[in-house]
């Protein structure tokens, strides 16, 4: 059946075989949307529980928005939460990013309240211990390390 199935798009040609067309996202599963609307962190001590990609979080803690050389990216997602040693190493990375004067690092997703599946951009993320994080240089340009051609 799959050398029946390659043999079609072999078959197919370049412009069906390898179509640039996107796909439309998935709708998010219906326990997704719960996740999301969860208001604030478990009670109890932190613990992750499960795994990146199905799982949950108790214990939670929120990222200040705001900190030395950081900064939480949309906000309005409520993705701004992890576990304690998670928070912990973002603010002490912010500091080294500041003292080496690299800028501002942006956080992005981290985990919601309670961890969980989210509705749209991640399949991991669940267990409070990921971040998407972005070193934006203000004061280097990346890569201009050479000479002058």
């Amino acid at each position: 059946m799959v050398a029946a199935g390659l043999v079609a798009a072999a078959l197919a040609g370049p412009a069906e075989a390898g179509s640039s067309k996107k796909k439309k996202p998935a709708p998010p599963a219906p326990n997704s949307i719960a996740w999301s609307q969860v208001s604030g962190p478990a009670l109890g001590p932190a613990q992750s529980i499960g795994g990146y990609a199905a799982g949950c979080i108790t214990g939670a803690q929120a990222l200040p928005g705001e900190g030395t050389g950081y900064q939480v990216i949309r906000m309005s997602r409520q993705r701004y939460y992890g576990h304690p040693e998670l928070i912990d190493y973002l603010k002490g990375f912010g500091r080294k990013v500041a003292a080496a004067g690299l800028g501002t690092a942006l956080i992005g997703d981290m985990g919601q309240a309670r961890g969980g599946p989210m509705s749209f951009g991640h399949a991991s993320h669940q267990i409070g211990l990921d971040a998407d994080v972005c070193c934006a240089s203000t004061t280097r340009r990346w890569g201009a390390t050479r000479g002058k051609a």
